[in-house]
Parts: structure tokens; C-alpha cells; sequence
């Protein structure tokens, strides 16, 4: 009776563990209900709202989801270099030339010595007909590659009050 009880219970548990698992699963089968079942339980994470964006673009085409959660991530993080490189190369892409040219002069000023920064906003102004503006050049002699010294969302945080009050 008392190993009765023991094994149902231990099936009633090893059930209960089982719905648990196969529930998760399903909230981590792709990339984009991953990061959205993560964003519900840490909400304003920008890494979060960061790797949705690029989700959104990638396995979804949804240029317009992933712009406003790129608007939200420069909201949480104004130092975050990548975001601006994305954000400004997308807002091109939707045609918001303004604003695409005040993201991607964020992202020069932030990465100064990178040249992807400079080559982003050297191909914008040359497809809008603006090179005759000039743009900063780049020190670096090397591509920029992701993980570098001055990407993702490890920024100084010095320089968040000097982009802020840019940014606005």
C-alpha cells in the first residue's frame, strides 16, 4: 500500500514533469517564439528585443516588427552600436531616409575606427545621390567583424548621455 502510493505518486509526478517539458518545447520550437516566450517573462531585455528583431528579418520578412522593436532597443540602450548599424541599413530599406541617415551617423560616431559603421553610411549617401557630404573615414585597416571590441551590449556607459541627447 505504501509502494502503491509511492509509485502513483511518482507517476503523477513524472506526468506533471512531462506536460511541463513538452509545454516548454513548444514555447522554444523557433527562434521567434523563443525570444517571445523570453521577452514575456523578462520584458524590455534589449539583447531580447535585439535577437527578435533580426528573427523577424530573417526567417519572417517583417520589416516593420523588427524596426519598432529596433526603436525599442535604442529606447532601453542608446549606446548600442549594433542597433544603430541595423536599424539605420533597415530604415533605407523602408525608405525613412531621415531617419536611416541619423542612425547611421549614431553608428559612425559611436565606432569611429570600424569600418563597417563608415561603409554602411558611405553606401547610403552614394544611393541617395549624397556623397558630396563626405563621410568620415575609418582608421581600422581590418573588416569590422562582429564580437569586436566595441560591439554588442557592453558600450561605455560615458557615452550614453553624449548619444541621448543626439538621438532625440
Amino acid at each position: 500500500t505504501r509502494r502503491r502510493a509511492a509509485a502513483a505518486l511518482a507517476a503523477v509526478a513524472t506526468l506533471a514533469l512531462g506536460a511541463t517539458t513538452a509545454a516548454r518545447n513548444r514555447d522554444f520550437r523557433t527562434a521567434r517564439t523563443l525570444f517571445t516566450h523570453d521577452l514575456a517573462t523578462r520584458p524590455g531585455n534589449a539583447r531580447l528585443e535585439f535577437n527578435l528583431a533580426g528573427t523577424l528579418l530573417r526567417d519572417h520578412h517583417d520589416r516593420e516588427g523588427a524596426m519598432d522593436l529596433y526603436e525599442r532597443v535604442i529606447a532601453h540602450d542608446v549606446t548600442c552600436c549594433p542597433v544603430y548599424r541595423n536599424a539605420g541599413a533597415l530604415a533605407a530599406e523602408l525608405g525613412r531616409d531621415e531617419l536611416a541617415g541619423r542612425y547611421l551617423e549614431l553608428a559612425v560616431s559611436q565606432e569611429p575606427d570600424q569600418p563597417g559603421p563608415v561603409l554602411n553610411a558611405a553606401a547610403f549617401l552614394e544611393s541617395r545621390g549624397g556623397t558630396d557630404r563626405g563621410v568620415p573615414s575609418s582608421k581600422a585597416s581590418s573588416p569590422c567583424v562582429a564580437g569586436g571590441r566595441n560591439s554588442g551590449f557592453r558600450r561605455n556607459r560615458a557615452r550614453a548621455s553624449a548619444v541621448s541627447s543626439t538621438a532625440t
